[in-house]
This record gives C-alpha cells, structure tokens and sequence, in this order.
C-alpha cells in the first residue's frame, strides 16, 4: 500500500473512534441528566387527580399492599414527567420497606401490586418509594404513526432508569 492510502485509513479510523466516543459520552450524560431529575424530589409536582392517585381499584392484591393503599391514597403522591413522557412517582414509604422488599413484590409476588396500572416498584428510599410508569401496553407504534418519536423517547428513558436502579 502506498503511503496516502495509509493515511487515508488511519484518518477514517481516527474519524470513526472520535464519532463513537462523542456518541457514548452524549449518551451517558443524557442518561445521568435523566437520573438527576428522577432523583431530585423537588421537581415533583403533587397528584391531585384522584384517578391518578389509584393503583387498581377492583384488585386481588395482597394483604399488605391494599393496607398500603388505603394509606398511600390518603397521603402525598408525586409524579414527575421525563422525556418522551415517561412517568415517575413518589410516595411515603408508609411502611419503611426495604429495597429489597419493595422490588419483591415484582419478582415474588407480581401479582400484589396488580400491575398497578402499569405502575411498578421502581426503588425504596428510606422516607421514600420510587414507582415508575411503564411506556405502553407492549404495542409498539408504526415507525409512521403519529407519537413514534415520543414513544421511542419514553422506551429510552424509561431503559436508562431501569437499567440504573438495577
């Protein structure tokens, strides 16, 4: 190979790990800026809408989630919209639930929380529960169709949270 054509692939290569490593960076701090958000209550704006303030109301959950209901519907709850209009809540951790504990519901008992709506455990604080909306029902839109965009938004979002609280 001639001296130019040597240049010329090392130049493109040079070019290509630049492009690659913008993109991660703008990725990360994308993701950290979404995680700063969700972990700053103080953006949380009040539930006032009672059918935003349910978790399910003909539910077959267990015993120790529709106590926690009967008090959390009393109490504060807060909700946050992200990006693609991906949702977070907060409320009183009433019952001082560990971590571990709030995310078993999801793995041991998923049916306590009856989906709660398309609400899930998302992560416990020690005066806080953290809940996280799912994005959809699993229908995902046409690439065509109106709200694609934002959809693939809230999918994105919603994998930066999930994948940070793992």
């Amino acid at each position: 190979m001639n001296r130019k054509k040597v240049l010329k692939i090392v130049l493109i290569f040079l070019i290509v790990i630049i492009l690659v490593t913008a993109y991660f960076l703008l990725t990360k701090k994308k993701r950290n800026n979404i995680i700063e958000m969700v972990e700053n209550f103080e953006l949380y704006q009040e539930i006032t809408d009672p059918d935003e303030r349910s978790f399910g109301k003909d539910c077959n959950a267990n015993e120790e989630f529709n106590q926690f209901k009967k008090i959390m519907e009393l109490g504060s709850m807060k909700k946050l919209v992200l990006p693609g209009g991906m949702q977070v809540m907060i409320t009183p951790n009433y019952n001082r639930w560990s971590n571990k504990k709030f995310l078993s519901f999801n793995t041991v008992d998923p049916d306590a929380f009856c989906g709660a709506g398309g609400t899930y455990p998302l992560h416990a604080y020690k005066n806080q529960l953290l809940w996280k909306q799912a994005c959809s029902t699993g229908a995902m839109p046409e690439p065509d169709a109106p709200g694609y965009q934002e959809f693939m938004k809230c999918i994105e979002t919603e994998e930066a949270i999930v994948n940070y609280f793992e």
